[in-house]
């Protein structure tokens, strides 16, 4: 009896720990660019849904309240009726074409190899170097469900990356921007 609650304890522990075990595999495969290893671990086709998804409301949502202050009611009307349309397809193609394990191991060895010329690239290098240290918030949400919330700095507005248990391995499955990310330049 007592070995089965002994082995009972390990393999609650084991399950416990195993997420972010995955976490941390996945933040190394990005600092080393490790193609392999982040096609593993991301669900990609989930992760470009969720932000194609995430990313048209809030274009559409911009555009709509730029239609309103515009004062315009063609013009109103026009971005009500064009707006969805184009930002969809905008946004698709931006995300299927950078959103691949390609071009994330492909930033990552450029951001290796460049040198930090401001603050903001300056904390962007830092969670390279060390990703786990800004994983500022981390636990299940569910049985076969884990989030994690990383900042790149104590200040700056956490992004969420939501895991799921796939078969037998732990799978980035959503990116969630901080709230305050914007689609507009500068």
């Amino acid at each position: 009896m007592k070995r089965a609650i002994i082995l009972f304890v390990i393999l609650g522990l084991g399950y416990l720990a195993w997420p972010y075990v995955a976490i941390a595999q996945l933040g190394n495969a990005v600092k080393e660019g490790n193609v392999s290893t982040l096609e593993k671990r991301v669900a990609w086709e989930d992760v470009r849904g969720h932000l194609k998804n995430d990313l048209a409301e809030q274009m559409s949502a911009g555009l709509q309240e730029q239609a309103t202050n515009s004062g315009s009611t063609l013009g109103g009307l026009l971005t009500a009726v064009l707006a969805p349309a184009v930002s969809e397809s905008v946004i698709d193609g931006l995300v299927d074409a950078t959103v691949t394990p390609e071009v994330v191991a492909e930033l990552a060895k450029e951001r290796g190899s460049d040198q930090a010329e401001d603050s903001t690239d300056a904390q962007n290098e830092e969670m390279l170097k060390d990703p786990l240290k800004h994983v500022q918030w981390a636990f299940f949400s569910g049985l076969t469900t884990f989030e994690a919330r990383v900042r790149p700095d104590r200040g700056e507005p956490a992004t969420q990356f939501n895991f799921e248990l796939q078969g037998l391995n732990w799978k980035l499955v959503r990116v969630i921007p901080p709230e305050n990310f914007s689609l507009q330049a500068g």
